[in-house]
């Protein structure tokens, strides 16, 4: 009987009305408003989900740090917001690696990918102080100063 209802629950899901740009937008206005014009820290980092199985896309064999070891993962580069002593969720973008893209899809880098967001983010009108990546980032001089000239940038 759980399984009929785990399985009506996921097929409610993918087939939902709802867009996800739309969430997307509503849950980072809501966010911004709650800031109320303050200034936040903007963390970027990936996270990467081993995988079995073939019915995930973009999913390929990388390193993991949370294992130590390649494998295959699906792989997120994500934002996190810090204002005082609190920490959010605010975008990520899926890493499609090369041998995965399908028709339509178009290669971006885990550098570019976080360039996106931190940009998307400040479309939005975030406002950004601090920048904090870890040495993937820090080695990468166009993702620093072209993307972000004046916020302060330090790496892990």
């Amino acid at each position: 009987m759980e399984y009929l209802h785990l399985n009506h629950y996921i097929l409610h899901l993918t087939h939902s009305p709802w867009s996800v740009s739309e969430l997307k937008a509503k849950r980072l206005t809501v966010t911004l408003e709650a800031l109320k014009n303050q200034t936040i820290t903007v963390v970027i980092d990936e996270t990467g989900d081993r995988k079995k199985g073939t019915k995930t896309d973009y999913v390929a064999r990388q390193y993991l740090g949370s294992v130590g070891k390649i494998d295959k993962v699906i792989v997120s580069v994500n934002a996190y917001g810090v204002y005082e002593n609190i920490t959010f969720p605010l975008m990520f973008k899926v890493f499609k690696p090369k041998g995965t893209l399908k028709e339509g899809d178009t290669y971006k880098t885990k550098i570019e990918l976080a360039s996106e967001i931190v940009n998307e983010l400040i479309e939005f009108g975030f406002k950004i102080e601090l920048l904090l990546a870890d040495s993937l980032y820090g080695e990468a001089s166009l993702f620093i100063v072209v993307n972000f000239g004046s916020i302060p940038f330090w790496q892990k």
